[in-house]
């Protein structure tokens, strides 16, 4: 595979990101892609970074791929896994001074999943009788934080 990487600082405290990948992982016996593994992967976002304030709004992309190879039926793919992206922004704050609060106390949020994408990503195996068992991304999720550097 091939992956390339790459961050531009446009001005302003902002800056544009991206990154690509391109997987080839063959199985020897017959050319077939491997389970689990994407044939695609890329990410693209936005990012401020200026003074006290940082924030991001990054999309990441992966790729189809199968959730598992089918050894009793000539190594044949199964469960095709469709490709999906997942959005997550992110703002932060650095405090310069705030009496009690030491200089670098940060406080921010973050939103993961921003667009709800609750797609199946993966095969997770099978019952005992032989029913597929698939996971799904994670719903939508938001985490505040506060950070307290120790000087």
């Amino acid at each position: 595979g091939v992956e390339g990487e790459a961050t531009y600082y446009v001005g302003g405290g902002f800056s544009t990101y991206a990154n690509a990948s391109y997987n080839r992982a063959r199985q020897d016996s017959n050319g077939l892609q491997l389970a689990k593994v994407p044939d695609k992967t890329a990410a693209l976002g936005l990012i401020y970074n200026r003074g006290p304030w940082y924030a991001s709004l990054i999309g990441k992309y992966i790729g189809s791929n199968f959730g598992a190879i089918d050894t009793k039926n000539n190594n044949t793919p199964v469960y095709q896994i469709p490709s999906s992206t997942i959005v997550n922004a992110a703002v932060n704050y650095t405090v310069e001074s705030a009496g009690m609060l030491p200089h670098g106390t940060k406080v921010g949020v973050q939103v993961f999943n921003l667009f709800n994408n609750t797609k199946i990503n993966s095969y997770a195996g099978s019952t005992g009788n032989g029913i597929p068992l698939f996971y799904t991304t994670a719903g939508r999720s938001v985490m505040v934080n506060f950070s307290v550097p120790f000087q």
